[in-house]
């Protein structure tokens, strides 16, 4: 028996040997190394700038190695409910490796997959980053008003929590993450009109000295990106000014009269603006042949006399008069001066 058992193993390995030396005389199975590989920079653009939904180009480049057999399609899948599903088989392969994917829903996060077939069979898959088309920003958060002590109105607000979603990878062109802000105002909460706009890339307020004591007003703001303007954001508070910065006098004029001894007189008179809701008045300068000669002075109307002026400057020059009316209200002066000058006839 122990003789026998010896045969039967001797033979085993004598049948071992054989087959080792016939297999590659037929056929095997393919080995994954003879597939083709993984596709290269599987990335994608948006191609549209309207607010339904989107188009994109995927786009990405052929394997390091086709394994040994040409290339014939590509399979590309993307993401359904957490899920793979077939989107398309990509046979033109002898150009630019791009597909355009229609009617992407807004504000939902895909993702891609492209892998390359041969006659060996599908490679590995290579997927893209995560593709979200951008939306309408969010409203602008903590939205406020305040007064400065200069008078001046203020109203500041934060960015909002979403811009519409990040940029696009691979844009050919800079686009800003937002474009602008724009401040509404209300009189009663239902009717809104827009009073300012911002570029997005100043401060996040606006300064505004237009505005009149008794009145009130809401505040909102929106923001816009390259789709458009997202919603308003949530109203202030009311704004009830008691009082308010006066606004500049216009149409500063002076008239001249010949006085006695050489010396004229100008009539300096202008139109008053807004006084702020409380009374205003008026503080001049002025200035002849370069010398100031008034200094602030305070009146109460739209007009004011300043005489004792030469005819003439030390050169026989016609004397240059100039003069600068600015409004004040005993709280706030009006946020610019009015100017005017002229030489004596």
């Amino acid at each position: 028996m122990e003789g026998a058992e010896k045969v039967r193993v001797r033979l085993a390995l004598i049948g071992a040997t054989v087959a080792a030396l016939i297999a590659p005389l037929g056929a095997v199975p393919v080995s994954a190394a003879e597939l083709p590989g993984a596709p290269t920079n599987v990335t994608w653009s948006d191609q549209s700038q309207e607010e339904a939904a989107g188009d994109i180009y995927l786009s990405w480049r052929a394997p390091a190695s086709d394994g040994g057999e040409p290339i014939t399609a590509y399979e590309i899948q993307q993401t359904k409910d957490g899920q793979w599903i077939d989107l398309h088989t990509f046979r033109s392969v002898s150009g630019r490796l791009t597909l355009e994917i229609n009617d992407i829903p807004r504000g939902v996060t895909y993702r891609f997959r492209v892998a390359a077939v041969t006659a060996a069979g599908q490679g590995p898959w290579a997927e893209s980053s995560d593709v979200r088309l951008r939306t309408l920003p969010s409203a602008p958060r903590n939205v406020a008003w305040s007064v400065t002590p200069a008078g001046d109105l203020k109203v500041s607000w934060q960015k909002p929590a979403d811009t519409g979603g990040p940029l696009p990878p691979n844009l050919e062109f800079t686009l800003p993450e937002l474009v602008s802000y724009t401040v509404w105002v209300s009189p009663d909460g239902q009717t809104w009109i827009p009073a300012a706009s911002q570029r997005a890339n100043l401060p996040l307020y606006i300064l505004s000295s237009k505005y009149r004591a008794g009145e009130r007003s809401l505040f909102a703001v929106s923001a816009m990106n390259e789709l458009g303007n997202g919603p308003r954001s949530e109203p202030t508070t009311w704004f009830e000014p008691s009082e308010a910065r006066p606004e500049t006098p216009t149409n500063l004029r002076m008239a001249f009269r010949n006085l006695p001894r050489g010396k004229v007189a100008a009539s300096i008179t202008w139109m008053p603006g807004d006084s702020g809701g409380t009374p205003q008045y008026f503080k001049i300068t002025a200035y002849v042949n370069g010398q100031r000669v008034v200094r602030e002075k305070r009146v109460d109307s739209a007009r004011f006399t300043l005489g004792n002026i030469p005819a003439r400057d030390f050169r026989d020059r016609p004397s240059k008069v100039q003069v600068s009316v600015r409004a004040w209200n005993a709280k706030y002066f009006s946020t610019t001066t009015a100017n005017a000058e002229a030489y004596v006839p």
